[in-house]
């Protein structure tokens, strides 16, 4: 068993948990060793005099980070009963416990999720993440534990405890052909969105929803607005859906643009000296990019069997690249992964910090992280660059590293 731990970080933070009565909220950088943290509060428990410590619990989000966990605890040679837990499961069913360690605990925030809380009964807990924020959606986890130690960014590279890293943004010109088709759904979209003050959140509230409640408020607002146009209600929800698809078909176009795949396999072929990541947000882009380089994927419509071989696979270097859609943004452990492609994307800033946090991790024989989002540049539509600008807003203050422009893959080195 680890009996010390690897890093000053790591012992500081395990006296503020253990003052703190074994419980306690840590946040330390993507990478640092959280996990190897969790394994020293695990040992305290496990040789005390001072009970029995019989079982402990680990939750966990998803299938691959499961499997992740049951190896390394296999390997540390942990003899109580414990149980490693996907949150949808652990939110179903109740457990008694003497420990839990709550990985990526901000991933547990929503309604549905934060039953778990209830459902464990436990004497000691830990909840590790690598994002904790200081936001609205966070207070509900405060007020039921404590943040006991903050490990940032800036202490993590100057201890070396963290890789270097450089992201860089790969530009893809539009065609003609783009242009014109961005031209046409701009001039659509600008047709329409003054009826909802230019303000799209407003044509997303007026869209029928499921929901009675939310559905009679988007009534409401649609009547709002057609009364201050002088037009009928019917008209603003025509106009909404006419504007949510024109959203929506940009927003595929972009995701599956061709160019951003071809300049994908490219990087794959440059720099198959390195272990690879690719991700993706659609299952069909993931799956093309598996069969055009004959690599494996990662996806929620695989089996647990399948997910767990491809993982396994490329934790072993048996195989060099692997495509993800969204299976491994958060809290996984290859040190080894060293160049990451980003296919598509959102404007999430959690989701952009956790793909790059996968390649700051220390390793042996790894120089650098290298992380490539590919973006579609167009003078008629800029939104790929607005969701790559809001998704990086903070990435260098909250992981480190550089962010460089570029337009070509040469220029990567």
């Amino acid at each position: 068993m680890i009996l010390d731990s690897r890093d000053e970080w790591q012992e500081l933070a395990y006296k503020a948990w253990y003052n703190n009565k074994g419980n306690g909220l840590i946040e330390a950088v993507t990478g640092s060793g959280k996990t190897i943290l969790s394994f020293r509060c695990l040992d305290e428990l496990a040789n005390s005099t001072k009970f029995e410590f019989k079982s402990f619990i680990v939750i966990v989000h998803n299938i691959a980070m499961k499997q992740q966990w049951e190896t390394k605890l296999k390997e540390q040679g942990y003899k109580q009963d414990y149980k490693v837990i996907v949150i949808n499961t652990a939110c179903k069913n109740k457990y008694e416990t003497d420990f839990v360690i709550y990985d990526e605990i901000d991933c547990y925030l929503g309604d549905v999720r934060f039953k778990v809380f209830d459902n464990i009964k436990t004497k000691f807990m830990i909840g590790l993440s690598g994002t904790l924020l200081r936001t609205e959606k966070f207070n509900k986890l405060y007020a039921k534990y404590k943040i006991v130690y903050t490990y940032p960014i800036n202490e993590a590279i100057e201890k070396k405890a963290v890789s270097d890293l450089t992201v860089y943004n790969l530009a893809i010109q539009a065609t003609e052909e783009d242009e014109m088709m961005f031209k046409r759904w701009r001039n659509e979209y600008d047709k329409y969105i003054h009826f909802f003050d230019n303000d799209y959140t407003l044509v997303t509230k007026c869209l029928p929803n499921q929901n009675e409640k939310s559905n009679y408020i988007a009534a409401n607002t649609r009547l709002n607005l057609a009364k201050e146009a002088n037009v009928d209600e019917k008209v603003i929800l025509g106009y909404a859906v006419a504007i949510n698809k024109i959203v929506a078909e940009r927003k595929r176009y972009l995701d599956t643009y061709p160019t951003k795949i071809n300049i994908a396999i490219q990087l794959i072929e440059k720099f198959k000296d390195k272990k690879i990541i690719t991700f993706s947000q659609l299952t069909e882009i993931s799956d093309n990019l598996g069969e055009l380089t004959n690599s494996p994927v990662i996806h929620s419509k695989m089996t647990t069997e399948e997910i767990s071989t491809n993982f396994n696979l490329f934790v072993n270097n048996k195989i060099r690249c692997l495509h993800s859609v969204k299976k491994l943004q958060r809290g996984l452990d290859v040190p080894d992964s060293s160049f990451g492609i980003v296919v598509n994307f959102d404007s999430s800033t959690a989701t952009t910090e956790q793909i790059v946090g996968r390649f700051i991790r220390k390793s042996d024989g790894k120089a650098k992280g290298i992380v490539v989002f590919i973006y579609l540049k167009s003078k008629f539509t800029s939104q790929d660059e607005k969701w790559l600008k809001k998704a990086q807003a903070r990435l260098t203050e909250r992981v480190g590293g550089k962010i460089k422009y570029i337009n070509t893959i040469e220029e990567i080195c």
